[in-house]
């Protein structure tokens, strides 16, 4: 068997045979990962939900299964803020295209994981930036970055030297937007991020 533990991030939850949902989980020290669960009126999850996880299966490569308990960010179950779920959404299909399976990307999740346990608190600002923040991250850990040809690139590579806590102009996170979802959209050309694009993804209330 095939047995750890970790901490993650639900990504997508779809329905599955047998009364089970497979579920697209971003962890901590494993990455991307894919197992099922069967749902159960006193563990709902919603897309977001910060967890604490138990993973079995027969081997590294097959599909195994999920315990799960809930972690901190509760407050997302209960949010009516249209642009904070936006992000969520946004956020979780981003990492399910860019960032493969089974590769752990630790820095990647505690960007992640501080936007899910903090953006209760954030202004409509903050969560912009923090957005920003996150697609410029994304690229840049999972390998793809930004073209050095790129209108602007330097600048926007200099723009988050300080972090995800940078004090950043509202046109400054525009243009790293534009300048990110160019990128992206080479790699997930069915995706606008949040400055430009959709904000419609139909997985978001699915819950297990």
């Amino acid at each position: 068997m095939f047995l750890w533990s970790d901490e993650g991030i639900i990504l997508v939850i779809k329905a599955y045979s047998s009364g089970y949902r497979m579920i697209d989980i971003f962890t901590k020290k494993h990455g991307r990962r894919l197992g099922l669960a069967r749902p159960s009126k006193n563990t709902q999850f919603p897309t977001f939900s910060s967890v604490e996880t138990n993973y079995g299966s027969r081997n590294e490569q097959s599909i195994g299964f999920w315990q799960l308990q809930r972690g901190s960010n509760g407050w997302i179950h209960v949010s009516r803020s249209a642009m904070r779920i936006s992000v969520c959404q946004k956020i979780c299909f981003l990492i399910t295209q860019l960032a493969p399976l089974a590769v752990p990307h630790e820095e990647l999740f505690g960007v992640v994981e501080y936007i899910a346990r903090n953006m209760q608190y954030f202004s409509d600002h903050e969560t912009l930036s923090a957005y920003a923040y996150f697609e410029f991250f994304l690229l840049t850990s999972t390998g793809f970055g930004i073209d050095p040809q790129t209108r602007n690139a330097d600048m926007i590579n200099n723009l988050w030297a300080n972090g995800i806590l940078s004090r950043i102009p509202r046109e400054r996170v525009e243009l790293s937007l534009e300048v990110t979802g160019q990128e992206i959209c080479k790699h997930a050309p069915n995706y606008g991020n949040l400055f430009s694009g959709t904000s419609n993804l139909p997985f978001f209330h699915e819950a297990v």
